[in-house]
């Protein structure tokens, strides 16, 4: 009887001590690194509500102009948050938004996204390279994108500025 009193403590043991030893990981990941890396980042502030019109030139089946509206939010050189970008047709024939989701990073002034459909169940993807200029108030740069409607990859300048200072 005792030995299997001792077997049913040691596993019970061992799998609140994996279940322990588990949160404590997920706790330093998910909230002592970005608070570290929050204090020590000594860059630019990113975190806010951009805007921007990306033009597309007169392309066949492309629409005139893509309306981006991102939404940063940033953990010291650490950037994550949504996309919404709208479709503008010289005829408003389809003018469609579009959500992403994004992460990327900033290096030098430098600001690398990459991101994917919200909705998983539609294709598209891209990424942004821009820099920051403008005292903070604007990113400019270019995007590179996979258009799920036309079948190509594209890639388009770009400049945003902040609404929010």
């Amino acid at each position: 009887m005792d030995i299997y009193k001792s077997v049913i403590v040691g596993v019970v043991s061992g799998i609140l001590t994996t279940a322990l030893i588990w949160l404590v990981v997920k706790t330093f990941i998910k909230i002592v690194i970005p608070w570290y890396q929050s204090i020590i980042y000594r860059g630019i502030d990113l975190n806010g509500d951009w805007f921007g019109i990306e033009s597309v030139g007169k392309k066949e089946n492309f629409p005139k102009h893509y309306e981006h509206s991102i939404d940063i939010k940033q953990t010291g050189h650490v950037v994550k948050g949504s996309i919404s970008v709208k479709n503008v047709f010289d005829d408003e024939s389809d003018n469609s938004i579009s959500e992403y989701i994004f992460q990327g990073e900033i290096s030098d002034n430098y600001l690398l996204i990459s991101y994917s459909r919200k909705n998983r169940t539609k294709m598209g993807m891209g990424a942004y390279l821009l820099k920051v200029t403008g005292q903070g108030d604007f990113l400019i740069g270019s995007s590179i994108f996979m258009n799920a409607k036309c079948e190509i990859h594209s890639v388009n300048d770009i400049i945003l500025e902040r609404k929010n200072n």
